[in-house]
């Protein structure tokens, strides 16, 4: 029978802070910055990786995306 760790509550705190931290960035709500701050990283490298891992990307917004493709389309005419 596999054992089951305990979860400590300071684990699941930290968790459940990380998750509300990767929810507002991908929402555009705090950038990267903040994130740092809020989870005591040291560096911005520390929390760049750390979005990496978690797969958190900011949003785009439309303008975003027309820039984007107006940027593609000159470059490829």
């Amino acid at each position: 029978m596999p054992s089951i760790s305990p979860v400590v509550p300071e684990t699941l705190t930290r968790r459940f802070l990380e998750l509300l931290a990767i929810e507002a960035y991908r929402k555009g709500n705090i950038g990267a910055g903040e994130v740092g701050q809020l989870l005591g990283f040291d560096s911005r490298w520390q929390t760049y990786h750390f979005l990496e891992q978690e797969q958190a990307e900011p949003p785009s917004s439309k303008a975003d995306l027309k820039q984007d493709q107006k940027t593609l389309d000159t470059l490829l005419s």
